[in-house]
């Protein structure tokens, strides 16, 4: 091996962490932040992209629910209100008498 050629392949270990029988390991590596490939940066992309639409979704169902439990409620009293005044209105009406049916003998 030419003596070029032995100096790269050290310099190339160095680069990849590479321990000497000493046990020294280049600092210079552990300096810098790991490489996130393409691959990973896109799969986080799309997990916090769905996990925005699915919070989104929950929030507004969360809304929906709200407004129908509100629009009961309110129904609910307009019912109650209503069949409270019929009740009163029947009361103040007399009742009339019922009508008797003469029979006829034969």
């Amino acid at each position: 091996m030419a003596a070029g050629a032995k100096a790269n392949t050290i310099r190339s270990k160095q680069l990849c962490g590479y321990q000497d029988e000493a046990g020294y390991q280049d600092k210079a590596m552990n300096t810098f932040p790991p490489r996130v490939s393409a691959a990973r940066r896109n799969a986080e992309a799309l997990l916090d992209q769905s996990t925005r639409k699915k919070e989104g979704f929950k929030l507004e169902q969360k809304q929906e629910q709200e407004e129908l439990a509100m629009k009961t409620a309110r129904l609910r009293a307009l019912r109650l209100a209503k069949e409270a005044a019929d009740q009163e209105a029947a009361a103040t009406v007399p009742a009339r008498p019922a009508k008797s049916r003469l029979t006829r003998q034969k």
